[in-house]
């Protein structure tokens, strides 16, 4: 068992804590062996970084949602749609989030139908887009302190709240969004993307680093072992990735999520 993590000013004194997003892909979480070794990955790291977790909705549990509600009606407003499609992120983040109890890490949950959510969009249902002044203030009231006081925050992704309290979502992929929109408003010095490969791929050989533009260009042309391009990040979530913050892309294999993978620059590799 990982013993609780205590912060803080006397045990790190002189030495900055890191702040890291860490999103991790709903295949890191498709079944309970998955999901103990992603609190394990996240366990490692919290005794010495600040830590927001976004995560997506275990295995194929969107797309098995979808399915069923299409089968059902398929008039059903956008609303009702995104009401239910928001459970698999909920469902994800609530179980990860026992996971770490049990290992002795605090750790806080963030729902999105609590007065704490910080993810305020407008009302396009099924592709909203966010509202950063919004999100910016309900980061420094409700995650921050969390943050100061060791907590890991763990929070559903692709999932926003209206300002009339409906509950909508971003589009298929967007717990990156998510992830990459909490990294800008925290200040993170890294986003790490956790998934089912150890990087980024061009041509059948993993890249170590790259820029921000030439990711974007992979986005849009889709040159990867990946069958869609979205599925390397959500072009979408890119609009939010600048410095200071850097991003890197690892296997939940990993031992350590700073080891491997791809890591990609804001601006120009250095």
């Amino acid at each position: 068992m990982v013993k609780q993590t205590k912060r803080h000013g006397a045990a790190h004194a002189g030495r900055r804590r890191r702040r890291i997003v860490i999103k991790i892909g709903g295949k890191s979480l498709a079944t309970s062996e998955l999901i103990r070794r992603a609190a394990s990955l996240i366990a490692r790291e919290s005794s010495s970084n600040d830590i927001v977790v976004v995560v997506s909705a275990p295995g194929e549990t969107t797309s098995s949602l979808v399915s069923l509600l299409s089968g059902i009606d398929r008039g059903v407003d956008g609303r009702h749609w995104d009401s239910v499609l928001s459970y698999g992120e909920v469902i994800s983040a609530s179980i990860l989030s026992v996971a770490l109890h049990g290992m002795g890490v605090r750790s806080v949950l963030l729902d999105p139908r609590s007065e704490s959510w910080p993810i305020i969009t407008d009302r396009n249902f099924g592709d909203a887009n966010p509202i950063e002044s919004k999100v910016r203030a309900l980061c420094a009231k409700y995650v921050e302190p969390r943050l100061r006081l060791g907590y890991v925050v763990v929070m559903p992704g692709f999932v926003g709240r209206t300002l009339r309290n409906e509950i909508s979502t971003m589009g298929r992929g967007s717990s990156d969004l998510t992830a990459f929109l909490m990294g800008k408003c925290i200040v993170a010095d890294e986003v790490v993307k956790v998934t089912d490969v150890d990087g980024i791929y061009v041509r059948g050989k993993r890249v170590d680093s790259m820029s921000r533009s030439q990711l974007l260009d992979l986005c849009h042309n889709g040159v990867s072992r990946y069958e869609k391009p979205y599925s390397i990040i959500q072009l979408k979530a890119l609009d939010y990735f600048q410095p200071p913050t850097i991003a890197r892309v690892v296997s939940y294999k990993q031992i350590r999520i700073w080891r491997g993978g791809t890591v990609i620059y804001p601006g120009e590799k250095p």
